[in-house]
């Protein structure tokens, strides 16, 4: 009858003391569930085309179309998964996307619980459950990568402690092929594993069946490095990315994100009451359940406190490498160290230190989440996540809105369409590839889309062809103005975008063929280009020659100039450079003079390209070419032109005070700026 008894009473304690735990999921379920309704997005559309009409072998042999990182159990299997299920529909990824996060919140409750008991193990859990670190996995379906590493990174450590090697090494192996970002699972499970009274080398050779994982996923990593053309540009190794990537660890677990990265607090809104309350109630109940610390002198257990900063160094040192774009879900995984080693330092602290410490997180914790702005420029220093969900939620929106214009004009396309976009706005996930998005969104295999400066002939060619535009929020679609093949090569040009302009231009003049100015400005896309004889051969059709002598015309201008008689001058200094087209006197004087008369604007535009092309070397080209960019609200590549000025002009350039004014203007209004993160958070979602 003990023994029954007995039985009982662990009976009933089992649900009791897992009653902090389904607090904490019922709080991430409510405060996660408005992402079942989020659509794909970006990177989401490639990943679905790389998987659709294949196999399960198929989409994993398939090229991966990121082309970076060795991830096919998170990318190709994960999608390929889902949509034999469900097709492919936003609200079942987001719905395995959130089921998958509950898992690893308690997976994260029951690691905790075993290294540093069910108090520690309520205030990791809940925190993880409730940080806006996991924002973005959850609300983008490509999430799946850091939620998927997240879970068998964890599953992982937890059976290597529990004895099951060979598992946990299987299940660490697929951690890595999902996101290598929990490379360091190995270690912390190693360090976990360590006993008290034992050296490293049995808590090593214990590890050895992960390791064993481990160095085959490198070989394959290595090995099929030659199949991810983008590998290198995903990572960068910088010595400040050290110390910035420890002092990220801090801003995220702290929630220390506001806007302009100052202590001025993110967008105003509603404080999630319900779900921290939840974590409070959690954290509260599971530590008025823990028996008081037996003896108030006795030395404490620093394992845990030790064992959790080993976790969340561990974890931090792979961000290292990619610092340059940090974002708060990199530190998921170390989150849940530094929960541990807080947690622990806390042992013998008060009954409500930890529940108070918690609320504490969470709240901000959710101010960071409510930040309107995010960094707008790659830098492993920046205040601001580079993706978070506002991030998401700008792209999303503007995406669906734009998609929405597109299909009110266009209800469907006619097999092989090519889209060309001009004025993509930047960080949407509008265009990528050769438009996923597009194809997804038609139905159809055949469509293709492009930004503008992607033109090529054979891609306009290769069936009916549609042109947009981006103007703010709205989408146009330009097709039908007989000159839109001339306006789009402008603004190429102004773009530093030559060949596409020259094949747009070539393409205008097929049904313009007596257009002089296209042909003109044809002249120069095709010089820098690099075709000089496209180009001589152009000059020649347009009668224009390369006599010397052009002094005579270039004094008859400024006669003219000095009476006041602008116009008189250009048009002479037109004459003079039809008979001295190579000569960079008049291309100068004509550009100067045309960017300062209204009517003669894009004509100066022009013959500033031309003086930039003819001169490269010469730092008043560039002065005048960043000054026609300027005109024509073209910043960054008019911010580049005068870099170039400045790299080129030496002191006189140094002391060009009006030339350091605008480059300072334009630096806080590009990406990185001041004026830019403004522009972020007066937007209307």
């Amino acid at each position: 009858m003990p023994a029954k008894s007995n039985n009982a009473n662990a009976m009933t304690r089992l649900p009791l003391g897992l009653l902090p735990l389904v607090t904490i999921l019922g709080a991430a379920f409510t405060l996660r569930m408005p992402a079942l309704l989020r659509p794909f997005f970006a990177d989401d559309y490639l990943f679905l085309e790389q998987v659709r009409g294949r196999s399960l072998l198929g989409a994993l042999l398939a090229p991966d179309p990121v082309g970076n990182f060795l991830r096919p159990v998170s990318r190709a299997l994960y999608f390929r998964v889902v949509t034999a299920f469900a097709g492919e529909s936003a609200f079942a990824f987001h719905a395995v996307g959130l089921a998958l996060f509950l898992v690893a919140v308690t997976l994260v409750y029951f690691v905790t619980r075993r290294m540093a008991g069910p108090l520690a193990a309520a205030f990791v859990a809940g925190i993880v459950a409730v940080h806006y670190g996991a924002d973005v996995p959850v609300l983008w379906a490509s999430g799946s990568q850091d939620i998927l590493a997240l879970v068998f990174a964890l599953g992982a450590i937890l059976l290597h402690v529990n004895g099951r090697r060979g598992l946990a090494a299987a299940t660490f192996f697929v951690a890595l092929l999902s996101k290598e970002i929990i490379v360091g699972a190995a270690a912390i499970a190693i360090v976990l594993d360590k006993r008290p009274e034992e050296s490293w080398r049995p808590a090593i050779t214990r590890g050895r069946s992960l390791l064993i994982a481990l160095g085959a996923w490198a070989a394959l990593w290595l090995g099929t490095l030659v199949l991810r053309p983008a590998a290198g540009a995903a990572t960068a190794w910088r010595v400040d990315a050290i110390p910035a990537a420890l002092w990220h660890l801090v801003q995220v677990t702290l929630g220390l994100e506001f806007r302009d990265g100052k202590m001025g607090g993110a967008a105003p809104g509603t404080l999630a009451f319900g779900p921290i309350a939840l974590v409070l109630l959690a954290v509260a109940y599971a530590a008025w359940r823990q028996a008081p610390v037996a003896g108030a002198h006795a030395r404490p257990d620093s394992r845990p406190a030790i064992q959790g900063g080993w976790w969340a160094l561990l974890a931090t040192l792979p961000i290292m490498a990619v610092a340059a774009i940090w974002s708060a879900h990199f530190y998921l995984f170390a989150l849940v160290g530094a929960g541990i080693a807080i947690a622990a330092l806390m042992a013998r602290a008060p009954r409500w230190t930890l529940p108070a410490l918690a609320v504490a997180l969470a709240v901000t914790s959710d101010n960071a989440r409510r930040l309107d702005e995010y960094a707008t420029a790659p830098g492993p220093w920046e205040a601001q996540s580079h993706v978070n969900s506002y991030f998401l939620g700008r792209g999303m929106t503007k995406v669906s809105n734009y998609l929405a214009q597109m299909r009110a004009e266009h209800p469907t396309l006619a097999p092989g369409t090519t889209i060309f976009f001009a004025n993509v706005p930047p960080l949407i996930g509008w265009q990528t590839g050769s438009g996923p998005l597009v194809r997804w969104a038609y139905g159809d295999e055949t469509l293709r889309s492009y930004e503008l400066s992607a033109f090529t002939r054979e891609r306009a060619e290769r069936g009916p062809v549609l042109f947009f535009a981006f103007s703010g929020d709205t989408l146009r679609d330009q097709s039908r103005d007989p000159f839109l093949l001339k306006s789009f090569a402008f603004r190429m040009l102004l773009d530093e975008k030559p060949r596409p302009a020259g094949e747009a231009l070539e393409l205008f003049l097929g049904s313009h063929p007596t257009d002089e100015e296209a042909a003109y400005w044809l002249v120069w896309a095709a010089r820098a280009s690099g075709k000089p004889a496209v180009s001589t051969q152009l000059l020649k059709q347009l009668g224009m020659q390369a006599e010397a002598g052009s002094k005579t015309a270039l004094v008859a201008a400024e006669h003219f100039v000095a009476a006041g008689d602008t116009v008189s001058a250009i048009r002479a200094l037109l004459v003079a450079r039809d008979r001295h087209v190579l000569d960079v006197a008049i291309h100068s004087r004509l550009a100067a003079l045309c960017l300062s008369v209204p009517q003669y604007r894009r004509l100066g535009v022009i013959e500033a390209y031309v003086l930039r092309t003819l001169a490269p070397t010469r730092p008043d080209a560039w002065r005048k070419w960043a000054s026609a960019q300027l005109g024509e609200a073209r910043y960054e590549p008019a911010a580049r032109s005068l870099d170039r000025y400045l790299a080129l002009g030496g002191a006189t350039a140094e002391e060009d005070m009006e030339v350091r004014v605008v480059r300072e203007s334009l630096r806080r209004l590009l990406p990185g700026g001041d004026l830019a993160q403004q522009a972020l958070h007066s937007e209307e979602l």
